[in-house]
């Protein structure tokens, strides 16, 4: 799956850059993770594509750890507590993080307290962010702590919730990011425990350089977005 996906985005980047190249068009750059854009960003940005034709917005998609540090990417979207070293940041949202499974686990596996939650195959997104709350932090705040795990880890996303999704175990979800797999079915809430996230979403840029009117334009346009 993450590898179609980033066939598409290089495929979108790719179109993008013949019509640019063919002239009358100004480009933006804009990165943010392969979750992130899949189940965040693309699903929105048909509205700013269809009001701003004019404007080439190019995707830099990246999971590693510093691979949206690149100098060529006007605006980055980031989950963290709005401070980076050399750039100015403004939140886009707060979110909320719930244990999501495939409705089959569901079923199979019932929940009723944090302490049956914890005793199940626990999908963890590490080593992308560390920020990013795994699931020895979520159970310590809804009161089951010191416990042993049964944990699987990611270093991606997309791929933990592909794994959820095909019955492998439940994910911490990201409200608005799995918003469009709940509102599907493909993923359902194991259970009614869920913390508020402790960092938000911001969009940033560099504190080094001013923007351009058409990067001013899209970020402007992604501080009137919800999650």
């Amino acid at each position: 799956m993450a590898g179609a996906l980033r066939e598409g985005f290089e495929r979108i980047a790719s179109t993008f850059l013949q019509v640019k190249s063919a002239g009358g068009h100004s480009n933006v750059t804009i990165g943010c993770t392969m979750a992130m854009a899949h189940l965040w960003l693309m699903p929105r940005m048909s509205a700013f594509w269809t009001s701003h034709q004019d404007i080439v917005v190019d995707h830099v998609i990246s999971d590693q750890p510093r691979g949206l540090d690149r100098s060529d990417i006007d605006l980055r979207l980031r989950y963290g507590n709005g401070e980076w070293p050399d750039e100015m940041s403004a939140k886009l949202y707060d979110d909320r993080i719930l244990p999501v499974a495939s409705p089959e686990f569901a079923r199979q596996h019932p929940v009723t307290t944090v302490e049956d939650l914890a005793k199940l195959q626990l999908l963890s997104v590490e080593g992308i962010d560390w920020d990013w709350t795994t699931w020895a932090g979520f159970l310590q705040q809804v009161g089951c702590p010191d416990r042993r795990l049964n944990v699987r880890r990611f270093n991606s996303h997309v791929i933990a919730l592909q794994a959820a999704r095909a019955g492998h175990g439940t994910v911490l979800g990201w409200a608005s990011l799995v918003k469009p797999l709940l509102k599907t079915g493909d993923l359902v809430p194991l259970t009614d425990a869920e913390i508020i996230a402790p960092h938000s979403y911001f969009v940033t840029w560099s504190a080094r350089r001013p923007l351009s009117r058409q990067a001013r334009i899209l970020r402007d346009w992604l501080l009137t977005l919800n999650d």
